[in-house]
């Protein structure tokens, strides 16, 4: 099952006080520099408060031994607030089954996701789908931001 998502916020923008609109500026926060992810090493918490009280570990990599440890970030797609399709991984019925529920969750559901960073992003269910562990499509990073 896929559940694709938007972001809901994004960094804040500031704008300088000016007194013509040729004059303003415009920047965003300063990003945080973090240091290399390594295979198994927490990148979010993860909250569905649709489905589940529970706050679930997102570690980096799909391997058995990162999904014994949370849900899983496929690293070859963006990590949760960047820019791009950020692909998940976990199971259903093993590993604390963080996606036990996960066919519960229906367009509007909120899933919460707060980074090792500090960042906090809110994502929107648009819809679900059931796809084939084979499907790698899912992977693919869209032409269009989400």
């Amino acid at each position: 099952m896929t559940t694709t998502v938007a972001p809901d916020t994004t960094a804040p923008l500031t704008t300088a006080p000016s007194d013509s609109l040729a004059d303003s500026t415009t920047t965003t926060a300063p990003q945080r520099t973090l240091p290399p992810t390594q295979l198994g090493d927490v990148v979010a918490a993860l909250r569905m408060p649709s489905i589940t009280d529970t706050t679930y570990y997102v570690v980096a990599g799909v391997r058995v031994e990162d999904l014994k440890h949370g849900i899983g970030h496929f690293p070859s797609t963006p990590l949760p607030g960047q820019y791009g399709n950020a692909a998940l991984a976990g199971h259903r019925t093993t590993y604390g089954a963080p996606f036990e529920n996960l066919d519960k969750l229906k367009p509007g559901d909120r899933i919460l996701v707060d980074t090792v960073g500090g960042e906090h992003y809110e994502y929107v269910v648009e819809s679900t789908e059931i796809v084939k562990p084979s499907e790698t499509r899912v992977l693919a990073q869209p032409s269009d931001e989400r």
